[in-house]
């Protein structure tokens, strides 16, 4: 008995490969995940300037405003010192934004600029200021993230980086949104750019920049730099 039936040759090693599959499903899942959170990264990095651009004055202030009630503004006092140079500043720049300055019990020298153009000075940093230039310095470079609204930079930052981790992480996530919105961290170009208008502030002022950099060289010398470049804080510019 003939017959035209001719069998159909077996299928490729791999189709009958379930580990090799699996491999290749993880493999492909991995990639499409890291083109998403690089998309997520770059998108990251570019809608904080957007945003920043398109805020008005008045909701940053509101924004500001938010924060404005945390018990680290709150304790801040007047200083005597520290009003002498805000004096010295906005009569060398009559346009100069800042709603208040204030002095804060801390055993570290460090001073904030907050969303709400207030800046914060520790009293550390107040009495163990070699000279009032050196401390002016300090002063003008947190006017200058102010100035250049990295505040609220760093806010829209953080709040877009929560949001991809809350995304990706789980929904737990989210809830610590409101808490970590207020630690922020400033590029070294935004440092650069705040240690360029203090400088050009402080000349203005006194006529000099010399002894500007007392603090930082003071604070290096004693292993303890805690400054304006690396310290995080909340309500902080870095």
């Amino acid at each position: 008995m003939s017959s035209d039936y001719v069998p159909k040759p077996p299928p490729p090693d791999e189709i009958n490969n379930s580990d090799l599959g699996g491999m290749k499903t993880l493999r492909n899942g991995l990639i499409m995940l890291a083109i998403i959170l690089i998309c997520f990264l770059a998108i990251s990095r570019f809608i904080p300037g957007v945003l920043v651009a398109i805020t008005p004055s008045k909701i940053e202030t509101r924004i500001g405003n938010a924060f404005s009630k945390h018990p680290m503004i709150k304790k801040g006092r007047s200083s005597k010192k520290l009003n002498k140079i805000l004096a010295k500043f906005q009569a060398a720049d009559p346009d100069l934004k800042i709603h208040s300055i204030s002095s804060i019990s801390n055993t570290q020298e460090n001073a904030f600029a907050t969303i709400d153009k207030r800046v914060l000075v520790t009293s550390s940093l107040i009495n163990n200021s070699d000279s009032e230039i050196a401390l002016a310095f300090v002063i003008g470079h947190e006017l200058g993230h102010i100035k250049h609204r990295h505040p609220l930079k760093s806010l829209y930052e953080k709040f877009l980086m929560r949001f991809i981790s809350s995304t990706f992480g789980g929904g737990d996530s989210i809830l610590k949104l409101s808490g970590d919105l207020a630690s922020t961290s400033f590029s070294r170009s935004q440092e650069s750019d705040a240690d360029l208008y203090g400088l050009k502030l402080v000349h203005k002022a006194y006529g000099t920049v010399e002894g500007s950099y007392d603090f930082f060289e003071r604070m290096q010398k004693k292993d303890k730099l805690v400054s304006l470049m690396t310290a995080g804080s909340l309500l902080s510019s870095h």
